[in-house]
């Protein structure tokens, strides 16, 4: 993932972008087997929490990034996944856990 118009370095403004990017849609780990498309129209879906923890100082958001994505666990209309964000260069630059409430939609 990667901005598609460049970003000037300024202060935190990297930091700021990539907090912006990670509270994207990087929950498909817990869709269904039919995938995306049958969460998005066969559930409501809620994010309740989203955390993001910094392990560099040296973050560009105008670089391609790598967001690893897991489902730790998902039980009864609740998930977690686990993110970790890696720079070309394989360091790694961000943490992200998301929990979720996952319910159907005729429920």
């Amino acid at each position: 993932m990667r901005l598609t118009q460049p970003l000037a370095a300024e202060g935190c403004l990297h930091h700021a972008a990539l907090a912006y990017l990670s509270d994207g849609w990087l929950n498909a780990s817990l869709a269904p087997g039919q995938g995306m498309l049958d969460l998005w129209q066969n559930h409501y879906v809620s994010n309740l929490n989203h955390t993001l923890w910094f392990h560099s100082l040296e973050i560009d958001v105008n670089e391609w990034l790598l967001f690893v994505n897991d489902a730790v666990r998902s039980l009864s209309g609740r998930g977690l996944t686990m993110t970790h964000i890696y720079r070309r260069d394989g360091r790694l630059v961000a943490s992200m856990a998301q929990d979720l409430l996952i319910s159907p939609r005729d429920a």
